[in-house]
């Protein structure tokens, strides 16, 4: 294991948060047996104190799972001089890509799942009956398990972190032996077209819903948000980037975000849309209660805004790129 301030860093918060999920597991499923049958008023300000202590605790580790995320990778773009051969993120994911690849797209997954959890847990404080509160508590047993195998995957990469040779991005990429990396990379521009239709798709979805947030083609958001989260990785490493990086035969996401700190803006832009667009989706559930749906359709066109902006951003962000990159190219032709 390569120890420095950002994998230290990274391993403490990592722990904190398990624990703090742990110990919200262990005081929330208590209260989640005995809030249905509980009749006593003193009995019932007992399992409020309690369950408040529980929402508190994992809050605060799902808070700290997301500050967990530009964290992880800056911690690996700290490890790049400590590995020979690795010229970008991609040289330190294969030192033990079963797990590295694994942990990076749970980065990506992840948030959503908790994202979910914490826009539920807004909901239902702000609904006098806290008709959720149930549900909340009971989920707290798979996030708890998908927090504990995405440590369990970061910690078992890390401790395979040793100063030994790797090959880089060519040799995964553009050299692959691999028809399906192959047929992947070299895929041309089709991935950008969907990138910016499914784009569009979604902002079109998110303005309509917009003034009629209980209207069911809103659900469709479910589905478009992960789609254009990976229409756009595909999108930027398949055909963007040779043009990016200058660079005609190499395609690399990692090099893009390494050598273009735009990118990574555009990225986080794009990531946010994507998380809002599922987290939006999932709590459309929460207008079947009584006396929630005012306070849902409230929070629903704060997403939907989240959804809309963070995707003109990325899109604008991007397209500026790419027409300046083909500037640059018209000018030197």
């Amino acid at each position: 294991m390569i120890l420095n301030p950002y994998s230290i860093t990274y391993l403490l918060l990592s722990a904190l948060s398990l624990l703090l999920g742990i110990a919200a597991l262990v005081a929330g499923i208590g209260v989640a047996r005995a809030w249905q049958t509980c009749d006593s008023p003193e009995r019932r300000y007992q399992l409020e104190k309690n369950v408040y202590l529980s929402m508190t605790l994992i809050a605060l580790g799902f808070c700290l799972r997301l500050v967990l995320v530009p964290l992880w990778f800056l911690m690996l773009q700290s490890l790049i001089p400590s590995i020979p051969g690795a010229m970008c993120l991609c040289g330190v994911h294969l030192l033990k890509p079963s797990y590295s690849f694994l942990s990076t797209l749970l980065k990506f997954i992840l948030p959503m799942v908790y994202g979910y959890w914490l826009a539920l847990n807004a909901l239902d404080r702000k609904i006098e009956t806290q008709p959720l509160m149930t549900r909340k508590l009971y989920t707290l047993i798979p996030l708890n398990l998908l927090m504990f195998v995405e440590s369990f995957s970061d910690l078992h990469f890390l401790t395979a972190v040793k100063p030994r040779f790797v090959n880089c991005c060519s040799s995964l990429f553009d050299d692959s032996s691999s028809k399906l990396m192959q047929t992947m990379t070299y895929s041309g521009w089709a991935w950008v077209f969907v990138f910016f239709a499914m784009a569009g798709a979604s902002l079109i979805v998110a303005g309509y819903v917009l003034r009629r947030p209980r209207h069911p083609i809103g659900a469709l958001l479910g589905v478009l948000g992960p789609v254009t989260l990976i229409s756009f990785v595909l999108a930027v490493h398949t055909a963007l980037s040779p043009r990016f990086l200058q660079a005609q035969f190499h395609h690399c996401v990692f090099c893009v975000w390494q050598k273009l700190p735009d990118l990574i803006a555009v990225t986080a832009a794009i990531c946010l849309a994507c998380w809002a667009s599922v987290i939006y989706a999932a709590t459309r559930s929460v207008l079947e209660y009584p006396g929630a749906s005012v306070i849902a359709d409230a929070n629903a066109r704060r997403l939907l805004q989240w959804v809309m902006g963070s995707l003109l951003v990325g899109c604008g962000l991007l397209a500026a790129r790419i027409a300046a990159v083909n500037g640059l190219f018209g000018m030197g032709h």
